[in-house]
């Protein structure tokens, strides 16, 4: 990782972000010859962008959520939660009402 004192990147601070940004240059920025601080390239989830991970967790989530709405849909209204346990039982599913949603 290189390393940049204070003057130095004041004079060339378009050119060290430019080199940052589109070649992820990473630099240790020193004052009187002492590390001070880290110059590096922001996480993608970290831009103000959601990441892709967070992406596919939530459309896992909503995928999740449509299938437990179908599922659900033809059941009586008033099922009780013991009554709804045991058909997830019978079905090889959590048993644990609470775990479950």
């Amino acid at each position: 990782m290189a390393m940049i004192g204070v003057r130095e990147l004041k004079i060339r601070v378009t050119e060290v972000m430019r080199e940052v940004q589109m070649q992820g240059a990473r630099y240790i920025i020193t004052y009187r010859g002492k590390p001070v601080a880290q110059l590096a390239p922001l996480e993608e989830g970290l831009r103000g962008e959601p990441c892709l991970n967070e992406q596919k967790m939530a459309a896992r989530a909503v995928a999740e959520i449509r299938a437990l709405r179908q599922k659900l849909a033809n059941w009586p209204a008033d099922l009780t939660q013991s009554v709804v346990a045991a058909h997830w039982e019978e079905e090889g599913e959590v048993g644990d009402l609470g775990r479950r949603l």
